[in-house]
C-alpha cells in the first residue's frame, strides 16, 4: 500500500490543463504481486486520486477524483552460454 501527495503550484512538473490554479492531488494505491515461477511476475494495482479542484483528466473533461485498475505481466528471458 502507498499514499502520495502531489503539489505543483506553478505547473512545472504537472501542467494544469483545466481552469484550476494549481495541481494538488492525494493518491492512494494498493497492489498484489504474484510470482508463479522465477521468471514470471504478475501485478494487480488499484489507484485512487482525489483533488479539491477538477484537475484530473477524464473522457468527459476534468474531474476531482479518479480510480483505475492496472494489470501488468513481466517475463525475464535469459540466455545460456555454452562453451
Amino acid at each position: 500500500m502507498r499514499g502520495e501527495y502531489f503539489h505543483d503550484t506553478y505547473g512545472t512538473i504537472i501542467p494544469v490543463q483545466s481552469n484550476a490554479s494549481e495541481f494538488k492531488t492525494t493518491a492512494f494505491s494498493a497492489n498484489i504481486d504474484y510470482r508463479p515461477s522465477s521468471n514470471v511476475a504478475l501485478r494487480v494495482e488499484g489507484r485512487y486520486l482525489s483533488s479539491a479542484e477538477n484537475v484530473l483528466p477524464t473522457s468527459q473533461g476534468f474531474s476531482n477524483n479518479n480510480f483505475f485498475l492496472a494489470l501488468s505481466l513481466a517475463v525475464k528471458f535469459s540466455e545460456k552460454l555454452n562453451k
